[in-house]
């Protein structure tokens, strides 16, 4: 098993749940050192030629390529296209070209959708219609799996549309890893004063209180535990082709949450004195104007007989731990 993007906060659970299910895992990235409980090649993915990495998938006799790589915090529209887009036509290139390709698990995103419907949740058949940078490169590259497919006899390739993750090592530059590591460190330093930090300030706050200024979060949105999504990659990887080649699986909790109570429960937990200001319109994880969304995990039920089993309060507690 390959992992690319190994090294990143989906990668490394899914490397890790290989590695439990007794794969050979092979992790690829920029700058990936090895350690004593994986193997890591360090191969810089957006300049690669396509024959370079299908060296090492040679080399490596490799079954399953799983393409972690993404970018969206803090990413230019730019960057976005290159990581989410572009990287997964090399992959294409390189697997067509190939006697005996693995296959392909290519990680796209719930944010492809783009807005759901209050009350409704969204199917792997209906239209895409996303509204960010971020969810339009992340469909390109859905098209560019599902045409190689196509195109391909030799290719083996499914897309689990993934929904918002949350659990230990989610990345300080979304929200709730910001708000993580922003309480984390006023725990380990009670005493100094609160500082900026994404869409975050603090205003004449009391003795001891952590003040947190945010958008109103009026937006319901789909979480799902970045260990759930691993466990789905592994099933993804063990099912029969005929089952998943050329399928779109959608791969969230099935339930759309209030991203306010989320971050209000990760507070409690926290265990401080903290003051949550509302600041400027509604948002959340992910950008862009959705207010709902919620995914249809039926399919993944069905063919990968997969579904979430850990609770929010797990993910958040977890993820509170990490930082």
């Amino acid at each position: 098993m390959v992992v690319l993007g190994g090294g990143g906060f989906l990668g490394r659970h899914i490397g890790s749940a290989f590695r439990r299910a007794g794969a050979r895992t092979l992790s690829v990235s920029r700058n990936a050192p090895a350690s004593a409980a994986s193997r890591a090649a360090a191969l810089d993915l957006s300049t690669a030629p396509p024959e370079r990495l299908a060296e090492i998938l040679t080399a490596e006799r490799a079954d399953v390529l799983v393409n972690a790589v993404g970018r969206v915090w803090g990413a230019s529209d730019a960057e976005m296209e290159d990581a989410n887009a572009r990287l997964v036509r090399r992959l294409a290139d390189c697997l067509a070209a190939m006697e005996r390709p693995p296959r392909l698990i290519q990680l796209g995103s719930i944010h492809e959708y783009g807005p759901g419907t209050p009350g409704s949740a969204l199917a792997e058949e209906g239209e895409a219609r996303p509204d960010t940078a971020y969810g339009r490169t992340k469909l390109l590259g859905t098209h560019t799996v599902l045409d190689a497919v196509n195109a391909h006899p030799q290719v083996e390739g499914v897309v689990l549309r993934v929904a918002n993750a949350l659990g230990p090592g989610v990345p300080r530059g979304s929200l709730f890893g910001a708000v993580a590591h922003r309480l984390a460190d006023a725990a380990r330093r009670p005493a100094v004063a609160p500082e900026p930090v994404v869409g975050m300030d603090a205003e004449h706050p009391a003795a001891g209180t952590v003040v947190l200024t945010m958008p109103a979060l009026r937006v319901c949105r789909d979480f799902v535990d970045v260990r759930d999504v691993a466990d789905a990659v592994v099933a993804a990887a063990t099912v029969t082709a005929t089952e998943v080649s050329g399928r779109i699986v959608n791969i969230g909790s099935g339930r759309p949450v209030l991203v306010r109570q989320l971050v209000e429960r990760l507070v409690a937990m926290s265990g401080l004195s903290v003051r949550i200001d509302p600041a400027g319109e509604s948002g959340g994880a992910g950008g862009g104007a959705a207010l709902w969304q919620q995914l249809d995990i039926s399919l993944a039920h069905k063919l990968l007989d997969w579904s979430p089993r850990r609770a929010p309060d797990e993910s958040l507690r977890d993820l509170l731990a990490a930082a």
